[in-house]
């Protein structure tokens, strides 16, 4: 194949609607095609690039070095323009020689831009499974559609429930398993807002708090369930009334000994037993 092959009739017309930018050279270095997605990426006009020096247009080109060498250079990384790309580069040979040069490249630049988004997205991520992985209270996420899509350690350790058993199964399926008596991501999904639910769960009292997360359209997309194990605490507060309970029967018993006693008098020059008897009413 020709040079001159590439840049005439219908060949020309094809390399001119790709996406890639194309040039090709001829044994000179001179530009014989530079099509329209090449000339935006250096952000030129077409016109101009034809029949130039082709380090003119792009000053870093390796065109001349594949005219010297013969050998293709596949996915190169560089800076053309302002843009980033990729290029592949090789010779044009005719007969058993070299008689030019073509290069294909893509703008990469947009997905340059998403992959460090992605890639900031992914530390979010991991930051996040970090945070939620390390609170000790149980966290479990739900979607719309009532499906569990995660759920962190400390909830499966509260439950003694294993992720397999949970993650990924609908709390309908859920709740006619067993594992569940009620389901604070329908409850929320139903209200759209905050709930609150005392469950017993494997032998556990346990307090669930249900929170709505809303996306633009203001629609209920995700559930998040604070779990925490109270089973101490009711214990506590159960022995702490227990406690009360005793106190204020003990104060009226002594209130009822002081009023049986508040006109009695006691002769007496023994001054340990007056003050014994002083300690007995006070």
């Amino acid at each position: 194949m020709d040079v001159n092959d590439l840049t005439t009739g219908f060949g020309f017309e094809i390399f001119d609607s790709i996406y890639n930018g194309v040039v090709a050279i001829d044994q000179q270095g001179i530009i014989k095609l530079f099509n329209e997605a090449a000339a935006k990426i250096m952000g030129v006009a077409k016109e101009e690039t034809i029949g130039r020096r082709v380090e003119e247009v792009i000053p870093n080109t390796s065109l001349l070095e594949i005219l010297k060498t013969g050998k293709a250079e596949n996915n190169q990384k560089m800076h053309l323009g302002n843009c980033e790309i990729i290029s592949n580069r090789g010779p044009i040979c005719k007969d058993g020689k070299i008689v030019g040069a073509i290069g294909v490249f893509q703008d990469i630049s947009d997905f340059e831009a998403l992959s460090l988004e992605l890639d900031n997205v992914k530390e979010i991520n991991n930051d996040l499974d970090a945070i939620i992985e390390s609170v000790a209270d149980g966290i479990v996420v739900g979607s719309a559609d009532g499906m569990i899509l995660r759920a962190n350690s400390a909830y499966l350790q509260i439950t003694g429930i294993q992720e397999k058993e949970f993650v990924g199964k609908n709390v309908r399926e859920l709740i006619n398993q067993g594992y569940m008596n009620k389901s604070v991501t329908e409850m929320v999904f139903r209200t759209k807002s905050r709930v609150n639910v005392v469950d017993i769960r494997s032998g556990k009292e346990l307090l669930m708090t249900g929170a709505p997360v809303f996306n633009e359209e203001k629609e209920v997309t995700r559930v998040v369930t604070i779990v925490r194990d109270i089973s101490e605490l009711t214990e506590l507060k159960g022995k702490l009334e227990q406690a009360e309970d005793a106190k204020n029967r003990y104060l009226k018993e002594l209130e009822h000994f002081r009023s049986q006693n508040a006109f009695k008098k006691i002769i007496t020059k023994n001054n340990d037993m007056q003050k014994s008897w002083i300690r007995l009413i006070m």
